[in-house]
């Protein structure tokens, strides 16, 4: 059973009024994944479903939902607060999952175009030809497993983070994927019952972005929600300023959590399209390497071999 699969049953039972004591003894019952058999044998222990949670963080749950899960266990809102967190997990991992199904082909036909000529090279001795394709191969390879990393998962290193937050588009998107992740984890634990200045400190503590996460809370330090409590948003992120006009609107006409649904929308959409755009960019760069290296090591193989037969 996914992450995804655990939030939405465990929601459905809670639905249906079965205590949690019950549900974690249902949800033993053929798991066989790690961390259902342990949210089950710590529910079925008495423990709350946020403890069940903060107890496996280590096997993938994320810290911000072990806080919203116990805003949602003081309000009752459990299984909708499931459900909303199991369709933002649901939505990042189809994205993962759209963006290796882009480069996979290209990285792969970029890998056969760096050894085209390696039976032949084998055959003659002539294995120096190899080295630049396998270096550069190897290059590729960490480029890209860094590239990955830093628009899907935390970084623990400012400089990696600086380097990634600065490169165009892919700085973007993470930028636009952080924002959006703060407001809508704000708005779960709002709707949690948890008070306005309160949630956005909380929310402030899942930003996957180091140093967005220092920028905000130095924001909220210098502009506390209590007295302005959208001021921050437009400090913390200047490229997105006009969030905080219509977050105070949406607070003002009493629908905030509305007003963040409408603004999540559409910042969504444009994630996911800059990110389809920066993947067939990365594709289209590796078709283009793959054709240029075929060309340079025919040129230097078929060069070297007829120079020979003169």
């Amino acid at each position: 059973m996914t992450q995804i699969e655990l939030y939405r049953t465990i929601a459905r039972f809670w639905r249906a009024g079965i205590s949690p004591l019950v549900i974690g003894t249902n949800l033993t019952h053929g798991a066989r994944d790690v961390l259902t058999r342990g949210v089950a044998a710590a529910l079925s222990a008495g423990r709350s479903l946020a403890e069940a949670f903060a107890a496996h963080e280590a096997l993938g749950i994320p810290r911000i939902h072990v806080r919203v899960v116990e805003a949602a266990e003081r309000s009752g809102r459990i299984p909708e607060t499931l459900d909303e967190l199991a369709r933002d997990a649901e939505a990042a991992s189809a994205l993962r999952r759209q963006t290796l199904a882009k480069v996979t082909y290209p990285l792969v036909v970029f890998h056969v175009a760096m050894f085209v000529m390696a039976p032949a090279a084998i055959l003659s001795g002539n294995l120096g030809i190899l080295l630049l394709p396998t270096c550069i191969a190897v290059v590729v390879d960490l480029a890209l497993f860094a590239i990955y990393r830093a628009l899907f998962f935390e970084t623990s290193s400012p400089v990696v983070d600086r380097i990634a937050l600065s490169t165009p588009i892919l700085g973007s998107i993470r930028t636009s994927a952080d924002v959006r992740g703060y407001l809508a984890t704000t708005n779960h634990l709002y709707e949690a019952g948890i008070g306005l200045p309160d949630a956005f400190r909380v929310a402030a503590t899942g930003l996957l972005r180091p140093l967005l996460r220092d920028r905000l809370r130095r924001a909220l330090a210098d502009l506390p929600p209590e007295t302005d409590p959208f001021g921050h948003v437009a400090a913390a992120f200047p490229d997105h300023a006009f969030l905080a006009s219509s977050l105070h609107a949406g607070f003002i006409a009493g629908d905030l959590s509305s007003a963040i649904r409408q603004i999540e929308r559409p910042m969504a959409e444009s994630e996911i399209d800059e990110t389809r755009r920066f993947v067939t960019l990365v594709g289209g760069t590796l078709f283009t390497a793959a054709a240029l290296l075929v060309a340079i090591i025919a040129i230097r193989f078929y060069g070297g071999l007829f120079a020979g037969l003169r």
